[in-house]
């Protein structure tokens, strides 16, 4: 006997009857384009528009198809937090006179709609159009790998960006720098925000369509996400592929250095988490393994071979330990190379 579907949304005359749960997951969806500041107008809220909802904050737009039957901008802080306090599995909700209210068995709350807000979202061509093109399968993976190596210095706009091209994934700052090879060619060559690309590679896209005229890049899951994020119509400096080749000698790193990353990530502070950095100190036939942070640091020795001049690496400890789940040999030249089967990693060098 085979299950009947349970549809998400159920309407009548009056009201919608929605599933909270399924509510409550389309909305944390959208979150990404919700801002602490009131960056526009309609940062701070969530925005349903009948069988959509959506956040907007001038970087990034998420649009997640959900059947509500609303149409109305409420204030995304209190109104999540209020969804995540009530215990029935299905509310009604409506919209009456500028006001957002839905019930439960014994509850009931009235959300004012923001009049001030715009209800109109970044126009992307419907799925079927042909100016998507397929993403390759390993795409997440690439771009959250690579995206610690992007800079955060607006000076050049450029390489806060990873540069999607020829069949790579790259990210530099010209200290550090990633390269990611795809598991596919593709035909759009594009700019993604770093810091968009943490937050787009939790959504499994597979499908994207790069309108740099416009200055915007669209991608679009397999559970009807868009999700929208500004880019930037400068070039990427071609002299950054040179970055990646290094001649010199071969180290190993002790075999289980990986916990010795892990250990000194605990004591790590930053306002941004891509900020947050272990240093390798390498000399003396030895490796340290230290961190810094606002509670405390950390020191961790362990021997290697190596009597060259000091080194002293900069590293992102998430970054470090996933090159370590697949390499523990580098190349120590005019920088630091990791060179995994599908990656490159380049650090420069302070001796």
């Amino acid at each position: 006997m085979t299950k009947r579907r349970t549809s998400t949304t159920t309407k009548t005359d009056k009201a919608t009857k929605i599933n909270v749960k399924n509510l409550i997951d389309a909305l944390a969806k959208v979150k990404p384009g919700l801002s602490n500041k009131e960056i526009v107008e309609q940062s701070t809220h969530f925005i349903f528009d009948n069988d959509k909802v959506w956040t907007y904050n001038d970087r990034i737009t998420v649009m997640q198809h959900f059947d509500s039957g609303l149409t109305g901008a409420v204030k995304a802080d209190s109104f999540y937090k209020l969804l995540g306090k009530i215990p029935d599995e299905e509310i009604s909700m409506s919209t009456e006179d500028g006001k957002v209210t839905f019930s439960g068995k014994k509850i009931k709350a009235n959300i004012k709609i923001d009049p001030d807000v715009k209800i109109q979202p970044i126009p992307v061509p419907g799925i079927n159009s042909k100016q998507w093109e397929e993403l390759p399968e390993n795409f997440d993976d690439a771009i959250a790998f690579s995206a610690f190596s992007a800079s955060r210095n607006m000076i050049r706009p450029e390489l806060t960006c990873l540069l999607i091209e020829n069949g790579f994934c790259i990210g530099c700052d010209t200290f550090r720098g990633t390269k990611y090879k795809l598991a596919s060619k593709m035909e759009q060559t594009f700019l993604l925000p770093a810091d968009a690309a943490l937050h787009l590679s939790k959504y499994n896209p597979y499908k994207v369509i790069a309108d740099n005229e416009n200055g915007w890049l669209h991608f679009i899951n397999k559970e009807k996400t868009t999700f929208s994020c500004r880019t930037y119509n400068e070039e990427y400096p071609e002299q950054i592929w040179k970055f990646f080749e290094v001649d010199g000698e071969e180290i190993i790193l002790p075999e289980d250095f990986i916990e010795a990353v892990g250990r000194a990530e605990v004591l790590l502070t930053a306002d941004f988490d891509l900020d947050r950095i272990v240093t390798l100190i390498i000399e003396n036939n030895e490796i340290i393994c230290s961190s810094q942070g606002d509670y405390g640091d950390f020191e961790e020795r362990a021997d290697i071979e190596y009597d060259g001049d000091k080194l002293d690496i900069k590293v992102h400890p998430i970054l470090l330990s996933e090159i370590l789940k697949h390499i523990t040999k580098v190349i120590i030249g005019e920088r630091l190379l990791f060179v995994g089967e599908n990656f490159q990693h380049g650090i420069c060098l302070s001796c």
